[in-house]
């Protein structure tokens, strides 16, 4: 070979592209559209790097190599192990038996696996050296580019030899981090949920005014309690046994507050606040029921919330109406109209959906003469329009919303009619509503046919001068309207999901709220037996010296007896999130998170599995819809147990929850990470495993959990990801929430 001749000389360092992956070794590209080849033996120092070099490189990776020579084709021999400096002549600085490191599978021999801890540097796995539990197929335990921890057990560097155990890795999993941990017991839901349950209940009756309270409950027995524990603390209380009465009696005298139960006889609870803010839109309204029967009411419920009416979760507790209290005279309420409620502005910010179904909207607004696109929604059952997605000027004018069941929008969305106007001023009356709604030249309107039975949808093209919608043809409406169609539809369908998971969560969750509720009626039942007893012993020793000592036994009775009611009552509460679909408000994730700990932890028990919370440094709040993070965090938990289950079924392992402020793409976020010690997952599943019907194996997965999670927090604006996964270590999974307050 006539060195001279070389284009690239003998030791020269270049870059080298990586074009095909052969049996024996790499075909590369060069500069100038020359090639190369870079044989298995000189792809790393160690020999047995080159063994699995298909599994470690890509097409199109950039490669760092030196020239050893020409052959007589013009093909250049390479060398990339020569690019580099031998990491074993270093090794012992880096490295140190019993050192626990973290590496990538690259290769998998019925002994044992390959585990390349840098590179050029790769150590042996020996299948002896795997925990007890995880003995089977080494090809279905590990695949390569699986991420692993394991335990240096020693270091040969003239032999160029690491032995390496993930079972002495496992031994360390969680030797400090348990000692960071509170107590599994240390973050309840007791800890959060009850601000005044420390504080006299003298002290707070100082801070409160006395108003006019009316309780319409046609149960008398709580009736009664109610109105005696108001009338206690110094409030002008009167009852109703119906909402008939109680609309009769307030014609005569007004009140500050308005408490109703939703089951009524006659007119139901909702109706009856719904008509009372009406009439008297300076009172107070406050609805009580059970989370079950929230759970049928959600659109209700929402638009009496919206209207500024509270709601409380059955069963109460004497905080719940103190908050109510308190909230009166921190500032008097002007409540809006509900039989015509006020439309909300715009939010500053978009959801997924909406961005999603404004983007065929976007094109439409792209072409000549076209000023304005809006997608409108009939409710077919109330009669009422709204405004789902618009894009382009001017903004409309929200006030004229309410009266477009009148306009044409209800004729193209419910009987699905066409509708051209190349003139507007030719139309007289038949738009005056529309008209209202924001000036224009010309318009069209196209219905938008979906599977949605209840809802009726409408797209409308606005011109700003009369005839200027020519660009906009039949063809391009029928595409946007197909396109819209197919969005709306896949939204429904994911909502339907999600619902039917939510459920198929409560069912799972009912044993557990069960077992909670009996566990702590038993000893009530024993001791209101021995108060009872104490009472009667009591009563015999009136006037004796005992009497004191009877005294203070049924005094201790009875407190440990109003605590015990209290826990159940927090207990049966904890359901209560979940199962109402409310509005975005602010929340404080370590509220959720201990209350989603405790929702799971009779599923943990069963599993052998300890739940254990590290409470953040500092308090932290977001903007969301209670019932969706609640419902994010109860998979993300079911997920861990259940995985840790499959793997050590009778043995268990551990969860670890833990909050933290971090930043993303230049926005704070707050983050939540659920981390277990399963059997990990796949590197080249970490995404799949929240495709829909994605089950990992498991007979008894539904596919809907992980992919119902990542739906929920991008509908929050979001995210739910694998932060890190380690084979036969765990997984920690991360919800991060945008920080808005």
């Amino acid at each position: 070979m006539n060195e001279q001749k070389l284009a690239l000389a003998l030791g020269a360092s270049v870059m080298a592209t990586v074009q095909r992956v052969l049996p024996f070794g790499l075909l590369v590209k060069l500069a100038g559209q020359q090639r190369g080849i870079i044989r298995e033996r000189e792809l790393g120092w160690p020999v047995e790097n080159g063994r699995f070099f298909n599994t470690h490189y890509t097409i199109g990776q950039c490669l760092d190599v030196v020239v050893l020579g020409r052959r007589d084709d013009g093909t250049y021999e390479l060398s990339q192990r020569l690019a580099h400096d031998d990491p074993w002549r270093t090794l012992a600085s880096r490295y140190r038996p019993g050192q626990r490191v973290k590496g990538v599978v690259t290769g998998i021999q019925p002994y044992g696996v390959f585990v390349e801890l840098e590179l050029d540097v790769t150590g042996l796995l020996h299948r002896s050296r795997l925990p007890a539990w995880a003995q089977g197929d080494l090809t279905e335990l590990f695949w390569p580019g699986d991420q692993v921890q394991v335990v240096i057990e020693s270091i040969q560097v003239r032999r160029r030899r690491l032995q390496l155990s993930l079972a002495a890795a496992v031994a360390q999993r969680w030797q400090t981090a348990v000692s960071a941990s509170p107590p599994a017991s240390s973050s309840t839901p007791s800890d959060f949920h009850s601000p005044f349950s420390d504080l006299p209940l003298e002290l707070l009756l100082q801070q409160t005014q006395t108003f006019a309270i009316g309780i319409i409950e046609d149960d008398p027995v709580q009736r009664g309690v109610l109105k005696q524990w108001l009338e206690r603390v110094n409030q002008r209380v009167v009852a109703f046994g119906c909402a008939e009465s109680a609309l009769a009696a307030l014609e005569k005298r007004p009140l500050d507050l308005i408490i109703t139960d939703i089951g009524l006889p006659g007119m139901d609870g909702l109706t009856a606040m719904s008509e009372m803010l009406h009439r008297y839109p300076h009172t107070r309204g406050v609805v009580m029921t059970d989370w079950a029967r929230a759970s049928e009411y959600p659109t209700e419920l929402a638009q009496l919330r919206a209207a500024g009416v509270s709601l409380l979760i059955k069963p109460l507790l004497p905080e719940d109406l103190l908050l109510i209290l308190l909230g009166l005279e921190d500032k008097p309420l002007s409540v809006p109209e509900v039989a015509k409620p006020s439309l909300p502005a715009a939010p500053a910010t978009l959801s997924p959906q909406t961005r999603l179904l404004a983007q065929p909207l976007q094109r439409l607004a792209a072409l000549p003469g076209v000023s304005k696109v809006a997608l409108f929604a009939l409710d077919k059952a109330q009669r009422q329009v709204s405004v789902l997605a618009e894009v382009g000027k001017p903004r409309l004018r929200l006030e004229a919303v309410a009266d477009l069941v009148y306009s044409p929008v209800r004729d193209v969305a419910e009987d699905g009619a066409w509708l051209r106007l190349v003139d507007v001023e030719q139309a007289g009356s038949r738009l005056r509503y529309l008209r209202l709604l924001l000036p224009f030249g010309c318009c069209l309107g196209v219905p938008i046919a979906t599977e949605d039975g209840a809802m009726a949808y409408g797209l409308f093209v606005f011109g700003g001068q009369a005839g200027g919608l020519t660009a906009v043809t039949d063809d391009l409406l029928h595409f946007a309207s197909e396109t819209i169609a197919a969005l709306l539809n896949q939204q429904k369908l994911q909502t339907q999901t999600v619902e039917m998971q939510r459920l198929a969560l409560l069912g799972n969750l009912t044993r557990a709220l069960v077992h909670e509720i009996n566990h702590q009626l038993s000893p009530i039942g024993f001791a209101l037996e021995e108060l009872q007893y104490q009472c009667d012993a009591l009563q015999a020793a009136l006037g004796k010296p005992e009497a004191g000592q009877e005294l203070v036994q049924a005094g201790d009775r009875l407190t440990n007896l109003a605590q015990g009611v209290r826990n159940l009552v927090k207990t049966a509460r904890l359901f209560s999130h979940i199962t109402i679909q409310g509005q975005s408000q602010l929340l404080r994730l370590d509220d959720l998170v201990a209350e989603a700990v405790e929702m799971v932890r009779d599923t943990a028990d069963r599993a052998h599995v300890v739940l254990q919370v590290q409470p953040p440094p500092q308090l932290l709040f977001t903007r969301a819809q209670v019932a969706q993070v609640q419902q994010v965090l109860l998979n993300l938990l079911l997920n861990a147990i259940q995985q840790i289950a499959s793997v050590r079924p009778g043995v268990g392992g551990q969860v670890q929850v833990w909050l933290q402020m971090k930043e993303r793409q230049g926005q704070q976020v707050i983050a939540i990470f659920v981390e277990d010690d399963g059997p990990g997952i796949h590197r080249g599943l970490w995404d799949r495993i929240f495709e829909l019907g994605f089950t990992r194996g498991r007979e008894d997965g539904s596919g809907l959990g992980l992919y119902i999670t990542r739906s929920l927090a991008a509908a929050m604006g979001g995210r739910v990801y694998v932060a890190e996964s380690y084979l036969l270590w765990g997984s920690t999974f991360a919800l991060e929430l945008p920080l808005t307050i």
